[in-house]
């Protein structure tokens, strides 16, 4: 049947559910808005002043619509930059960034779509939810809506971020909303930086282009180990273990093989995402925030 309705017709009808349901949780009051956002620096001196806590960093991805994937993030991160979500307010990310249409000046870049990579309008953003997730997760955020990929397109020598640290959005269907429960407001601030890279003699040096996101708060917070442990589905059986990413150090073994992370007998890897915080002068138990089955894309 819903071949049958328009796409613009179902978007619509979403949206409209969306919000219904957002009103009715009371979640609306509680979005933290494009107005609180002070854009063009860093958070100035509200009482008390922001201090910078952390960055992420990552690189943006060559691909044949990396052009376009960067014009994306430019438009969306100066939505996003310096908002200050209060204690006890949401970050949605679509409430923020709003609708990536082509009048707004997005244009096509890569994306799954239908379980296919192709291009997409506004393709591109999920880096930045995805560092947005990471991050938050990072400063002890509550994660109240996050999507993962359907798929892996990547294997470990290509991957610039751990495999569970992704949060697909696709606008009207699927956000990433995390809510501020500590006792201090956060902001964050994206950066699109390049970095000279050598080639060989022969070559001139490339420019690679760099996404950094930065977190602010009013005093110091204490960053929290997110852990990424990862169980390989062969086609024959369970895989040999459990693979860890400590913060990004790819391919660390917990017991199981790390040459076995990636192979062609691999249909799919299970993904179990820890956060391990810490209280009164001691480590906490680790927090299970997600789990989560990712197939191969083939």
């Amino acid at each position: 049947m819903k071949q049958f309705i328009p796409a613009p017709l179902r978007l619509q009808a979403r949206l409209l559910q969306r919000h219904w349901r957002d009103r009715r949780q009371g979640h609306w009051a509680r979005f933290a808005r494009p107005s609180q956002a002070r854009l063009g620096g860093a958070p100035p001196g509200t009482s008390p002043p922001f201090q910078h806590q952390w960055d992420l960093v990552q690189p943006v991805p060559a691909t044949q619509h990396s052009a376009q994937k960067i014009r994306n993030l430019a438009i969306a991160l100066q939505r996003l930059n310096n908002v200050i979500i209060q204690p006890g307010q949401l970050l949605s990310f679509w409430h923020l960034v709003g609708p990536p249409t082509r009048r707004r000046g997005y244009g096509e870049a890569r994306g799954i779509v239908g379980d296919r990579l192709r291009s997409d309008i506004g393709g591109g953003l999920c880096q930045l939810s995805g560092m947005l997730y990471w991050l938050g997760l990072q400063a002890g955020m509550t994660v109240i809506e996050r999507h993962p990929h359907s798929q892996d397109i990547y294997d470990d020598q290509s991957r610039y971020a751990p495999l569970g640290s992704d949060a697909t959005v696709v606008y009207g269907y699927k956000d990433l909303r995390l809510a501020n429960r500590l006792a201090v407001p956060l902001s964050m601030r994206f950066e699109l930086e390049s970095q000279v890279r050598a080639q060989a003699p022969a070559q001139e040096p490339s420019q690679t282009p760099f996404l950094r996101l930065s977190l602010w708060a009013p005093r110091r917070l204490a960053r929290q180990e997110v852990i990424f442990e990862r169980d390989v589905f062969p086609q024959d059986g369970f895989g040999d273990g459990f693979v860890s990413d400590w913060e990004g150090e790819f391919g660390a073994e917990l017991g199981g093989r790390a040459d076995d992370a990636w192979g062609s007998r691999a249909t799919g890897i299970w993904v179990r995402t820890l956060r391990c915080g810490s209280g009164q002068g001691r480590v906490q138990a680790p927090e299970i925030v997600d789990e989560t089955f990712y197939r191969q894309y083939r």
